[in-house]
């Protein structure tokens, strides 16, 4: 289903928060005006019934992730050998992360952005970085954007198909750059939205 009114919602907390912003705009209460009224009405019965059913879907995600949790049972915790998508996300491994990549000469403008690490680098050296040991971390290609990318979460997986662009990205997270200065030493340079 195409949602008109709200846009990606992983959670029925941010659900409830877009919800919450579109009743401070559309609930007849709170325009004036006979016509207005009638229109904030028809928008509002829409509104409700996209929620209503947002929140069946997430509903339903939640049931499937957790019962897929409890059937996966000890057996498969003690199998996963720590990879990436069976653990949180450590501030140890982003460390480790960002050295591993530093070390390399031939990547430049290593950026993190919301759950993803970006970096540039020459497609020449593709199959070096695949083979680098990330603590079960994929390194990935974007073709579009020309460059490299680590999904830090692996779990979260983007629900819209729309292409975005890098400045798109950036202004909807907080984007921080990591730069080689000198040989060993890292300084964090942060551009756009900080909160």
């Amino acid at each position: 289903m195409e949602f008109k009114f709200f846009t990606f919602c992983p959670t029925k907390d941010d659900a409830r928060k877009q919800f919450l912003r579109l009743v401070k705009k559309w609930h007849p209460d709170n325009v004036e005006g006979e016509l207005k009224k009638q229109v904030a009405e028809s928008v509002f019965k829409r509104i409700m019934a996209e929620y209503d059913k947002l929140l069946e879907i997430i509903g339903r995600k939640e049931t499937k992730k957790s019962s897929a949790n409890n059937s996966s049972g000890s057996a498969s915790e003690s199998a996963d050998d720590g990879k990436a998508g069976h653990r949180d996300f450590s501030e140890e491994d982003f460390r480790y992360i960002i050295s591993v990549i530093q070390t390399r000469n031939y990547i430049s403008e290593v950026e993190l952005c919301g759950f993803f690490l970006w970096f540039k680098s020459d497609y020449a050296y593709k199959s070096d970085l695949y083979g680098l040991d990330l603590h079960g971390y994929p390194i990935r290609y974007a073709r579009k954007k020309k460059r490299f990318y680590i999904n830090l979460k692996p779990e979260y997986k983007p629900k819209s198909r729309q292409e975005y662009s890098m400045e798109d990205i950036r202004a909807h997270y907080s984007s921080k750059k990591y730069e080689q200065k000198g040989q060993e030493e890292l300084y964090e340079k942060t551009q756009g939205n900080t909160a």
